[in-house]
């Protein structure tokens, strides 16, 4: 009698939602694709909080996207969430769901129709204690939001120490969720000439939370005392105007360059000349 090749059962079903697909986000889904059958949700698809190439149109996991916001770093107003989450998570059939955040109407709204079709719902966290001051009634909300949460994905050791402050089960989080594709840097083909000299690299946006600030007092005393290498900034935000004149009070500033903001082939390269 011929012979039948057992069927594999179907991948689970699962919708992950996040403001912006970035290079670093695609090959985590690339990855998952071997175990997930992954519809990814853009929140703020015309996000320049990181100014990103677009994803290629060839993707193995569905790429949906948010419409309806008056501002491309807000949300739609709640009665169009609400519509789109419900018809999204029906569109998909999902069988479990990932936010990567908590605090976004958008967010809240799929925590709630998640909820209402008893889906399982996992949160990405790399929030820290320590990363701005706490107040005892925002952190109250939070406890409420995340007791609606199944699981957590956290990026290290102290975002499982907050959500647990949070009264997150400690069981029920997991890490890593902040990963590099070493493959990706492995098999680069060569940079090219290296920098003209040795330099510091910093590659980040230009807002406060990053403390450029401290670090280009560190390295004015750096330079004050003999030091020769150099420092690039990569990057762009609201306090480039600032950096540059930080960069003007420094002790030799020719050593000093800030650089615009650079998509993942340039941004290898520059860590491919970093010393």
């Amino acid at each position: 009698m011929p012979t039948t090749t057992p069927q594999a059962p179907p991948l689970p079903r699962v919708v992950l939602a996040l403001h912006r697909v970035g290079p670093y986000h695609h090959t985590r889904f690339l990855a998952a694709c071997a175990h997930f059958a992954l519809t990814v949700v853009e929140t703020r698809p015309e996000s320049q909080e990181y100014p990103w190439v677009v994803p290629p149109e060839s993707l193995p996991y569905k790429l949906l996207r948010i419409h309806g916001a008056a501002d491309p770093e807000d949300d739609p107003p709640l009665a169009s969430l609400h519509r789109q989450w419900r018809a999204i998570l029906q569109r998909t059939a999902a069988e479990a769901v990932v936010s990567v955040g908590w605090a976004d109407r958008s967010y809240q709204v799929l925590l709630q129709q998640a909820q209402r079709r008893r889906l399982p719902l996992v949160v990405a966290c790399d929030s820290r204690q320590r990363d701005r001051p706490r107040f005892a009634s925002r952190e109250w909300v939070k406890r409420q939001l995340l007791a609606g949460y199944s699981s957590a994905v956290v990026a290290g050791s102290e975002s499982r120490s907050y959500l647990q402050q949070l009264g997150f089960p400690p069981a029920a989080i997991h890490q890593p969720w902040d990963v590099v594709d070493n493959d990706f840097f492995h098999h680069l083909p060569p940079a090219g000439p290296a920098h003209c000299s040795p330099h510091f690299l910093c590659v980040s946006r230009f807002v406060p939370k990053k403390n450029h600030a401290g670090l280009l007092q560190s390295y004015g005393l750096y330079q004050s005392e003999g030091g020769g290498w150099g420092l690039d900034l990569v990057g762009f935000g609201p306090l480039e105007p600032q950096l540059h004149a930080a960069v003007a009070g420094l002790p030799d500033p020719s050593r000093c360059q800030i650089r615009p903001f650079l998509q993942l082939p340039q941004l290898a390269r520059a860590y491919h000349q970093a010393s």
